[in-house]
């Protein structure tokens, strides 16, 4: 993957959580993706399961953060 398709994945993921784009997200992932927060999270206190696959992540994710927009 060269520098220009990488941070598409990443401006597609930003922007997925961003708008609570689902679809987008999808996009911006593999099928075996892996989401850790579990060393961020504890750090305040919060239980945060490790996320796979891509459904996983994308139903916690959109879920628990998205949209951000007002």
């Amino acid at each position: 993957m060269d520098r220009t398709e990488s941070a598409d994945a990443i401006y597609r993921y930003t922007a997925a959580l961003d708008h609570g784009d689902a679809t987008l997200m999808e996009s911006a992932l593999t099928t075996d993706a892996v989401v850790d927060l579990t060393r961020m999270t504890a750090k305040i206190r919060l239980e945060f399961r490790v996320l796979s696959p891509r459904e996983v992540v994308v139903g916690a994710l959109i879920g628990a953060v998205g949209p951000l927009e007002r």
